[in-house]
C-alpha cells in the first residue's frame, strides 16, 4: 500500500483510540523513512494519548529538528512542555508556531493559559485579543450552523460569506458551503470548495466524498471514482464512498 494512505490509517487509528495499530503503522513507516516529520509526528501524538510526555517532547523536538518550519509540531511541543511544566521551554516552542503560522489557533490558547499561570499581564492582553477574536469567529460559525439547520440556507450562505471574508480557512463554513452549493446545483462551486479543504488535510474522507459528489453531478466520472478510491484507502468499508461508486458504475 501507498506510504501516504497507510498515514491516513494510522491517523485514522489515531482519532479511533486505537493506539496500538496507529503505533505499529508508523513504525512500519519509519522503517521506510525514519526522517518522515509527519509520521514522527503523528507517533510522539500517541505518546502523548498515553500520557508518555517525555517520549511524546523528544519524538515532537525531533520532528522540529528535521523541520524546523514545521508549525504544527512546534504547537504540539509546547502544549507537552506545558503539560511537563517547562514554562519557559512551551513559552518558546508556542511563540515559534505562531510566528511560522499565525492562523493556527492552539498555540494562542495554550500560550494565554501560560502567561496567565506565569502572571504575564503586559503580553496576556494581546493574546487575549487573538483569542477573543477567534471566538467571535467561531460563534458565528455556530450561528450559521443553526441557520442551517432551521432550514435559512440563504441567510447562512450569506453568513458564511462573511465568515470566509474575515477568515478565508474557515472549515465549518466552507462544509456549510459546500452542501449549500450541492443544493443548488452548483457543483463547480461546491468542487472548488471541496478541493480547498483537501489541499489542507488530505487525511479526511468526507471532503473527498464530497468532491466525489460534486464532481459526479458535472458528468465528471473518471475524477469522481479516483475521490471514491481516495475515501476507501482510508476507509474500505466507507458505505457512502460505496454507494456513490455504485451509482457511477
Amino acid at each position: 500500500m501507498d506510504p501516504q494512505q497507510q498515514f491516513f490509517q494510522a491517523l485514522e487509528a489515531l482519532r479511533n483510540h486505537d493506539l496500538d495499530r496507529c503505533e505499529q503503522i508508523c513504525g512500519r513507516l519509519l522503517t521506510l523513512n525514519p526522517r518522515e516529520v509527519n509520521t514522527l509526528r503523528l507517533r510522539a501524538q500517541l505518546f502523548e494519548r498515553r500520557g508518555e510526555l517525555e517520549k511524546a517532547a523528544e519524538g515532537f523536538e525531533e520532528a522540529v529538528a528535521i523541520a524546523p518550519d514545521f508549525a504544527h509540531a512546534w504547537s504540539d511541543l509546547g502544549k507537552v512542555q506545558l503539560a511537563l511544566e517547562q514554562f519557559a521551554a512551551s513559552e518558546k516552542s508556542l511563540r515559534r508556531a505562531m510566528s511560522l503560522d499565525p492562523k493556527l489557533k492552539a498555540p494562542s490558547k495554550l500560550l494565554e493559559k501560560l502567561l496567565q499561570q506565569l502572571g504575564n499581564q503586559e503580553q496576556l492582553a494581546d493574546v487575549e485579543a487573538i483569542n477573543r477574536r477567534r471566538d467571535e469567529i467561531k460563534n458565528l460559525v455556530l450561528e450559521a450552523k443553526a441557520l442551517a439547520k432551521a432550514e435559512d440556507w440563504a441567510a447562512c450562505e450569506t453568513l458564511c460569506n462573511d465568515i470566509l471574508a474575515q477568515d478565508a480557512d474557515n472549515v465549518g463554513a466552507k462544509e456549510l458551503l459546500i452542501q449549500r452549493a450541492l443544493d443548488t446545483g452548483r457543483a463547480r462551486w461546491a468542487e472548488a470548495l471541496a478541493r480547498s479543504l483537501i489541499r489542507k488535510m488530505p487525511e479526511r474522507a468526507t471532503w473527498w466524498l464530497r468532491l466525489a459528489v460534486a464532481l459526479s453531478r458535472q458528468d465528471q466520472l473518471v475524477e469522481a471514482e479516483e475521490a471514491v478510491q481516495h475515501v476507501l484507502q482510508i476507509d474500505a468499508e466507507n458505505p457512502e464512498a460505496l454507494m456513490i461508486l455504485g451509482d457511477i458504475y
